[in-house]
């Protein structure tokens, strides 16, 4: 099943770190060396973690994403110091995270340039924090967005949880938000 895999994947991260790292970049020679010349392939390192894959993929390997130019890599992240790697290779691109209590982080990611995914319940605004929201789930290949704006993803999991990180809309709520909020004042 998908939880034992990534059960496996995890445990393997963690009791041989230099192995995992081995193993990726064997995975990532060949997925560079499948792609057409004229295509990319999209990578996501990270789907359920932060961590700085590039760093201990160049620690252990020796390689870094100029080592694959027909991958594309893509993530979110909540950490701004792995812009660098972004700003270092063409073909890495991070969106920063709205966590719920970051809106100065994301105020100056949005001023750097970069985009800002923000989850929303139960609709997409057309702007917030004075950007143009787009609708993140139409793809999940974020390279592709125009910058800077807020990648808007609309809530997922199960009914009745409550998360301190979605913007909820609602009447009241829109009520009492500040204008710039919304990037309408």
């Amino acid at each position: 099943s998908i939880q034992i895999a990534r059960l496996a994947r995890n445990l393997y991260f963690l009791e041989d770190r230099g192995g995992f790292y081995e193993q990726m970049d064997l995975e990532l020679t060949k997925a560079n060396r499948l792609t057409p010349e004229d295509k990319l392939t999209g990578i996501r390192l990270n789907t359920m973690t932060d961590l700085a894959h590039y760093h201990f993929l160049a620690r252990y390997t020796g390689k870094t994403p100029a080592d694959y130019p027909r991958l594309s890599f893509y993530d979110y992240t909540k950490h701004s110091a792995y812009f660098k790697y972004a700003e270092q290779y063409d073909n890495v691109h991070f969106t920063f995270s709205w966590s719920g209590n970051n809106k100065g982080e994301c105020q100056e990611m949005l001023k750097r340039g970069h985009n800002v995914a923000v989850p929303f319940s139960p609709y997409l605004p057309p702007r917030f924090l004075g950007r143009e929201v787009i609708n993140g789930d139409a793809s999940d290949y974020r390279p592709m967005d125009p910058t800077p704006v807020i990648v808007g993803l609309l809530e997922k999991g199960k009914n009745g949880t409550v998360s301190d990180f979605i913007v909820r809309l609602d009447s009241s709520i829109e009520r009492h938000l500040p204008a710039d909020v919304w990037g309408l004042g």
